[in-house]
């Protein structure tokens, strides 16, 4: 087992085991400072849930067999199944900072702002290859359903939203240089870009309007989360990263690089189809088709002289 796919289940692990730890404990020692103190226990629940949800859907996309992740998630549940609750299942505070308190703290702020990043570059990188994709093949005819200015200036304001926010969490986790480099690029990203890729070049076209469409809904979520320490005249995370992510442009031509489409064709083929019909037919002068000389027009018929008319 790569140590990728390692991390990956034991996230869904341990996400299973505080669900069941949270659930089971019920809603005492919440406060409900802004809801009821059994909404605000709900809230914790839908949270875990959803991130547990999108991290299996990531690691089955990825290729982690699907009874891989079942039993992950089992474990976890049966885990919790004989333990106690501990203080890592209790609500976080509402602005966790990584400056307060112990260092332990400090530690278990910057990998969950990490963890939550991770989700947010997943999405970020799957957008990116769905679009040079669909581009691709709408550049190149084979797009039936045709173009959609409005569902595409949606994608891209989704495709943004998710960038910001994992730019958000890169500086709430005060991230180096080094680490935000592997965040996006990673040897594990390239891998997980191009087993992606290779996914998506098996789809027909129906398939890839279907997964592409999914991104063009309006978002509600904020860009950043609200626990997140902000400046109040910025909105900007009041610490940051040493450095930046790529930019969504970026993304995107990384994007179509893997699935092997070549900017320099016009029809946007990808590299495998177009260099095959390059083998098929080298570049040489008996390559190109002449006419030869023109034909002339064949005379005109003439008709017979029959005299005047009457």
């Amino acid at each position: 087992m790569e140590q990728w796919q390692a991390k990956l289940l034991a996230r869904i692990d341990q996400l299973a085991r505080t669900y069941a730890l949270v659930q089971a404990r019920g809603f005492d020692g919440y406060d409900g400072s802004d809801t009821t103190p059994e909404q605000e226990w709900r809230s914790h629940l839908d949270a875990l849930e959803a991130e547990r949800e999108t991290i299996e859907q990531l690691a089955i996309e990825l290729g982690i067999p699907a009874q891989w992740v079942e039993r992950a998630r089992t474990n976890g549940v049966e885990a919790a199944e004989h333990s106690s609750p501990t203080p890592e299942t209790a609500p976080a505070d509402t602005n966790p900072s990584p400056e307060a308190g112990m260092p332990e703290a400090a530690s278990a702020s910057k990998q969950l702002f990490i963890d939550m990043a991770v989700v947010d570059v997943w999405h970020v990188h799957r957008m990116a290859l769905l679009s040079a994709a669909r581009d691709a093949r709408l550049s190149a005819g084979r797009l039936g359903l045709g173009a959609d200015p409005v569902a595409d200036m949606q994608f891209h304001r989704n495709m943004n939203l998710h960038h910001q926010r994992a730019a958000g969490l890169s500086d709430a986790a005060q991230l180096s240089a080094p680490e935000v480099e592997a965040l996006w690029n990673s040897p594990q990203v390239h891998t997980a870009r191009r087993q992606a890729a290779e996914q998506i070049n098996r789809w027909d076209d129906l398939h890839l309007e279907f997964e592409w469409r999914r991104y063009t809904q309006p978002a509600t979520d904020p860009v950043l989360p609200p626990y997140i320490p902000v400046d109040p005249d910025t909105g900007t995370p009041t610490t940051h990263a040493q450095a930046r992510p790529p930019d969504p442009s970026e993304l995107i031509a990384r994007a179509a690089a893997a699935l092997g489409i070549d900017p320099d064709r016009t029809d946007r083929l990808p590299i495998h189809h177009a260099t095959a019909i390059d083998i098929a037919l080298p570049e040489t002068t008996a390559r190109d088709w002449d006419p030869g000389p023109a034909t002339p027009p064949p005379p005109t018929p003439t008709r017979p002289d029959l005299g005047p008319e009457p």
